[in-house]
């Protein structure tokens, strides 16, 4: 407490002045400190983690719970238990720092890479050459020959071993500090050789038995168990190796066979099972698409079982609607309907759709054709997701992808124990599996309704902390997005940074909540003012405004703006200021930005709603979240 006296000085004409006293509170606040977090961890590829402090607003953070900086990143190895911390940073002359909040997370030992065979399994006449290898440096391989799991008391690899009968080859890699890989199991079957060595022969196209089970499955919309594993039927196939597509060759009695047993387990299965025929091609290296003749779509149709398609990269249920439906389509019994699944590499994709699924797992292609025709028809699909080091199975998330890489959340639902997400589509095309953050957003705000255009990106924003709203639940989604509001959430993106002087615009207080982002930006070229050392803090920020100040953040932070699509032409540019015209070419061509009805309303202002998408844009297509 401190205590000031003030009086007038005396005068020639006046004598001095009573004295005032005036009583000043001197003591600091202490904010709240930070909500309970959760640190987050990434591998570096087998040698050590990185983990982050998820982004807090006016914190400061800290590894060793002493010394505080911005810095929210750290390194540390498999077996580390790793503690971080964070807090509210003290504000010169009107708080301190908070208390601190602190989470820890062990990191787990890596997992041995599983061994590779080559070849990978298949049939020989005489003898077969068989390598081994692990792209785990250091690794060591032990292996059977008899069938049975492989142990550090097994043979030890080391180099190419031959083969000259049928033999089942298992293989384990181990590293000393690792988790052991998983079993590589390979089957070389020997054949004798057969045919003619005449010039001008013909031999016919290659075939290789899979194995179909009748399985009773319930396919709940939650992603229930697998029903039991009915009779193994051996169904001959022809492999087109160039194209990747398998054609079933079901006689009679196998497919009366299949369909009988699928029945029998469904009756036997608790509660209401669907009879289902599984035919696992699985196996066969390099399949991406199962074709049958349409009469055998039809024989499964008329018995009303399910028919599920087993590939390397995904699996398929077509439903008996799915089947009448084909069948209906087919012209005659030898009309083929084809069923493909295949990873789409990213390159491939290119400008949104690229951007739109940089970070996720992976990109498939799921389609159904009849006499070479797609159809549409219902399905249900498992994709697969490998979980990384303290990933939730509940953020896992799948996407559909429409013709503009726009991408519309699917209600999928993970299964840690198969590695898969399973969801029901109407629809074929491609789908984005990839985990999802954000997802375990808590909705705070009252005004912002699921069902909401902007719903997800103001989950983004709040999520990584940029937009906290008024309090009492209101985020305000209508509201105008005011030139104080823009600097500080690009202060929050920075991570809160000091920034030094008293600042060059006379309208902005040293007191005022929005002076340290405001100072900051100016300091580092982001923002500029009004005129007449003003930067006019709560006037509503206009779009192209907000347009200049992310690309000036951009250029501060050496960022490469992509060109994800060619820039919006928008009718209006001549109304664009020229200092702002760059910045709305090369935000737009990024798909960060986007107008109405192709006019960019340079002048118009901006809601808090605008401002979260167009946040959620720049961090996933330009920052690259």
């Amino acid at each position: 407490m401190l205590v000031l006296f003030i009086r007038l000085a005396a005068t020639a004409t006046h004598n001095e002045s009573l004295e005032a006293t005036a009583t000043v509170d001197t003591i600091l606040t202490t904010p709240n400190a930070p909500a309970a977090f959760v640190l987050t961890s990434q591998a570096n590829g087998e040698t050590n983690y990185t983990v982050t402090i998820p982004l807090i607003a006016d914190a400061e953070y800290s590894f060793d719970g002493i010394t505080y900086s911005s810095t929210r990143t750290t390194t540390g190895f498999p077996g580390d238990t790793v503690t971080g911390y964070a807090r509210i940073a003290a504000v010169s002359g009107v708080s301190k720092a908070s208390e601190a909040t602190s989470a820890s997370v062990t990191l787990p030992l890596f997992t041995v890479a599983t061994p590779t065979v080559s070849p990978n399994g298949g049939t020989f006449t005489a003898s077969q050459s068989v390598e081994l290898s692990s792209t785990t440096i250091g690794a060591s391989i032990y292996y059977t020959l008899d069938g049975s799991n492989p142990t550090t008391g097994s043979t030890l690899y080391s180099s190419a071993f031959t083969l000259t009968s049928t033999t089942t080859v298992k293989a384990i890699a181990i590293n000393d500090g690792m988790i052991d890989s998983a079993i590589l199991t390979a089957t070389f079957t020997r054949s004798s050789s057969s045919g003619s060595n005449n010039v001008g022969s013909t031999t016919s196209p290659p075939t290789t038995p899979i194995t179909p089970r009748t399985t009773t499955d319930t396919i709940p919309g939650s992603g229930g168990a697998r029903g039991e594993t009915g009779a193994t039927v051996d169904i001959p196939v022809t492999v087109n190796n160039d194209t990747g597509e398998v054609t079933l060759l079901l006689d009679a009695e196998a497919k009366q066979a299949i369909i009988e047993d699928a029945k029998t387990k469904a009756e036997e299965a608790v509660g209401n099972a669907i009879p289902t025929v599984t035919l696992d091609l699985s196996g066969i290296e390099g399949a991406t698409m199962a074709v049958m003749n349409a009469e055998i779509a039809q024989l499964f149709y008329e018995a009303e079982v399910a028919v599920e398609i087993k590939l390397p990269v995904a699996e398929v249920i077509l439903p008996v609607e799915a089947l009448a439906i084909l069948s209906a389509l087919m012209v005659n019994d030898a009309t083929l309907i084809k069923v493909e699944t295949t990873v789409v590499p990213i390159k491939d994709l290119g400008g949104m759709h690229a951007a739109q699924v940089r970070g996720y797992g992976g990109v498939f292609s799921i389609n159904v054709f009849v006499g070479g025709a797609k159809k549409d028809v219902p399905l249900t699909v498992n994709l697969p997701y490998t979980l990384k080091p303290d990933e939730n199975p509940n953020g896992v998330r799948v996407w559909h992808m429409d013709d503009d890489g726009n991408l519309t959340c699917m209600n999928g639902v993970y299964n840690a124990a198969i590695s898969m997400i399973i969801f029901v589509v109407n629809h074929q095309s491609y789908f984005v599996v990839g985990y999802d953050p954000v997802s375990f957003w808590v909705n705070v705000f009252n005004d912002v309704a699921e069902t909401a255009w902007y719903y997800e990106a103001v989950a983004f924003a709040n999520y990584y902390g940029l937009f906290s709203g008024y309090g009492n639940g209101q985020f305000g989604p209508q509201d105008s997005m005011t030139r104080a509001m823009f600097a500080s959430v690009l202060y929050k993106l920075e991570g809160s940074p000091s920034s030094s002087g008293s600042g060059k615009f006379t309208d902005v207080s040293v007191s005022a909540w929005y002076h340290n982002p405001v100072q900051w930006a100016s300091e580092n070229g982001i923002v500029s003012g009004v005129g007449d050392n003003k930067y006019d803090p709560d006037r509503p920020i206009s779009r192209q405004e907000m347009s200049v100040m992310l690309m000036n953040y951009a250029n501060f932070k050496g960022y490469e703006i992509p060109t994800n699509r060619d820039a919006l032409n928008f009718n209006d540019m001549a109304q664009i200021a020229t200092w702002a015209q760059g910045a709305v070419v090369e935000m737009s061509a990024a798909g960060v930005l986007s107008g109405y009805n192709n006019s960019f309303n340079p002048l118009n202002t901006a809601t808090r709603a605008e401002v979260a998408a167009m946040f959620k844009n720049f961090l996933r297509f330009v920052v690259d979240i």
